[in-house]
């Protein structure tokens, strides 16, 4: 599996924060921004969430996942940027649970407005 590229600089974050398309599912939201460059991903992951320990446990979860799905041919991944944000719900999910979610809001995502 390749590299997760990650989204830098505050003005992509800001302009996947508003105007990207939106797809809720549970406790994450995903935007996506359409961009002709391979995927590239940022987290918003608040305190209110939790200390740190868990906020960075559910990103590096997060990021895990985007490794697979990203080598999943099933889960539709459109070239651009993308924001995952999470609510302190998502703390409470499994591995297999937050897997599902996710796909399911990439699935969303890829499937045309």
């Amino acid at each position: 599996m390749g590299e997760l590229r990650v989204v830098r600089g505050r003005s992509a974050f800001v302009d996947l924060a508003r105007r990207g398309r939106r797809a809720r599912e549970g406790p994450l939201t995903v935007s996506h921004l359409p961009r002709a460059d391979a995927p590239r991903f940022t987290f918003a992951i608040s305190r209110k969430v939790g200390g740190s320990v868990t906020r960075n446990r559910l990103r590096r979860r997060l990021r895990a996942l985007l490794r697979e799905a990203l080598a999943d041919p099933a889960v539709p991944t459109p070239d651009g940027d993308y924001l995952v944000a999470a609510t302190p719900a998502a703390t409470s999910l499994s591995f297999e649970e937050l897997r599902g979610t996710l796909q399911r809001a990439l699935q969303r995502l890829g499937t045309p407005a």
